[in-house]
């Protein structure tokens, strides 16, 4: 199974780049809250935290953003997808992780706000400065994994050619994926990319898994294109 919820035990063999993601902490909760890149492949349980790459914020790609923010990345297993990766698929990975890591992000708390956004607007998908040249991308933890995956390994795994087709999104569920703090501060939705009282078209991290979850083949030559607001569950409830 190319996606799947990782076993108590034995464990299951998670190998680098597959994408590793955690469950709210609800009772029984299959709806998926956070999602990363493993960075060292190995054996794994569920609930074990494993390293990863990820946008929390801050955002830590490799060394030079793990250094700067002093994170040692780390997710718990609960769900897991992947598809075989060639050697090229990886090498370009790698790449892109590296071009990302060396952009200088501020590691400030306001900083750290600014490194985040959810708005699928490619004008928000950069933080400019006064003169408006680019100075580092901006990512929440889907979008991060998704462009890893297709600037890194030109693999397209979810259709967003028109964000209009895209299920929406309740606030109940904006409050599962990224906290309680932002069913009361309207400010703060606006800020990461949430504007208005919603319902709001953005992507959930529960989206992954349905896509990894069909034949490699199809991974690769067909996004996956998402049903319902429901997708955010995985398995799907």
């Amino acid at each position: 199974m190319p996606a799947q919820v990782v076993p108590k035990a034995p464990g299951i063999f998670i190998r680098r780049y597959s994408i590793v993601g955690k469950y709210t902490n609800e009772p029984g909760s299959r709806f998926v809250k956070h999602v990363a890149l493993i960075r060292d492949e190995g054996l794994t349980s569920h609930g074990t935290e494993v390293p990863v790459w990820d946008m929390r914020p801050p955002l830590v790609a490799g060394t030079i953003s793990a250094s700067r923010t002093q994170q040692d990345a780390k997710c718990p297993a609960h769900v897991v997808g992947w598809l075989s990766l060639t050697s090229d698929d990886r090498d370009g990975m790698t790449d892109w992780l590296a071009e990302v890591d060396k952009q200088e992000r501020p590691n400030t708390s306001w900083g750290l706000a600014e490194q985040y956004t959810v708005s699928l607007s490619p004008e928000d998908q950069w933080h400019r400065d006064e003169k408006g040249v680019r100075l580092y991308r901006r990512f929440s933890c889907v979008s991060f994994v998704l462009a890893a995956y297709l600037e890194g390994a030109g693999i397209n795994l979810l259709e967003m050619s028109d964000p209009e087709n895209l299920p929406a999104v309740r606030l109940d569920t904006v409050v599962r994926a990224y906290g309680e703090h932002l069913r009361r501060l309207n400010r703060v939705r606006a800020e990461v990319g949430l504007p208005g009282p919603g319902p709001w078209r953005n992507l959930l991290a529960g989206y992954i898994y349905h896509a990894m979850d069909r034949p490699d083949q199809s991974i690769r030559s067909v996004p996956y294109t998402v049903p319902s607001e429901a997708a955010g569950n995985f398995p799907m409830q």
